[in-house]
């Protein structure tokens, strides 16, 4: 309507059921979310944020869950959003406020890259150890001892880049698995190496003579013209002890090779048998079944979440 004709200014006056209002304000919240870990790298992280009016604004505010907007990539470094929304904490009591419940899903591809493909690699050649010739002991030993190393430093750098926590995760559990294979093959290829070469009283035989010496069969060296160094030498029945380590690289394989023929196990055979299949299917079986169980749980439990 227009103002009464007192007025000097021409004045239009709405009522105030016919005006609409609208206050709008912007708040900027810095929130910290609780991370459970155990699942890792298969985890699934919920954040929640509680919006709540103090008591004594709530005769004249309501907050009502009617629009969420989420501005940012879903799609983040470590993490995917998954979900989120936007609803009353207690749907029986408007007063307790709103709840917002962020669903955050963890990239599994940089775990696959970085962690268990290396450590799959390592395994498998750890496992190849088992083909490798009898008297190819000592590198058999190296590899396994090196790999174990390998994986040692692989699970110190991804404890260092993680939280601590008071409890294992699941790629500790991974990890932990990958170190005991090398440590059982060397355990297990010994056995395997001493069943092979020494009689029940602890000396080794040769097959040609029936002779025996007492411990170690690596007794003497040559010095680089190929002279054997009488400090150091001791008299053994064929295959020498000392062409077992001589500098020429075909004359130690060659005797190596000859020895390890020519050993006998002077315990029952069906040890060693035994050990060879652990080392062949056995490993491989556990590995196998493991790397299941494993991945089966962790899938299940990341796709259900």
């Amino acid at each position: 309507r227009l103002s009464a004709m007192t007025n000097k200014e021409e004045i239009n006056i709405y009522e105030g059921k016919d005006s609409i209002v609208k206050f709008n304000r912007i708040y900027t919240k810095t929130f910290r979310c609780v991370y459970e870990l155990h699942m890792y790298p298969f985890d699934t992280q919920v954040c929640t944020i509680d919006l709540e009016v103090r008591v004594l604004e709530r005769f004249g505010m309501e907050i009502i869950p009617e629009n969420i907007e989420f501005a940012g990539e879903t799609v983040l470094t470590q993490y995917v959003v998954t979900k989120y929304s936007l609803e009353h904490t207690n749907p029986g009591n408007y007063d307790d406020g709103l709840q917002l419940k962020i669903t955050l899903k963890r990239r599994l591809f940089s775990e696959l890259m970085t962690t268990f493909l290396p450590t799959t690699l390592v395994l498998i050649i750890v496992y190849a150890t088992n083909f490798f010739k009898d008297f190819f002991f000592e590198t058999v030993v190296s590899v396994n001892l090196t790999a174990l190393l390998v994986l040692t430093t692989l699970f110190v750098n991804v404890s260092s880049y993680l939280p601590k926590t008071a409890y294992l995760k699941m790629i500790d559990i991974w990890l932990l698995f990958a170190q005991f294979i090398p440590f059982f093959e060397v355990l297990l290829h010994t056995f395997m190496d001493l069943q092979r070469n020494t009689n029940e009283d602890g000396t080794e035989e040769d097959s040609n003579n029936g002779s025996t010496t007492k411990g170690p069969s690596l007794i003497n060296v040559r010095d680089v013209n190929g002279k054997a160094d009488d400090n150091f030498a001791v008299t053994v029945d064929k295959p020498k002890a000392s062409e077992l380590i001589s500098r020429d690289e075909k004359e130690k394989v060659g005797k190596r090779k000859d020895f390890y023929e020519q050993a006998q196990s002077s315990q029952d055979s069906r040890y060693l048998k035994i050990s060879e299949e652990i080392s062949t299917k056995g490993t491989l079986a556990f590995f196998l079944v493991f790397s299941i169980i494993y991945w089966v749980f962790g899938l299940v439990h990341y796709f259900r979440n």
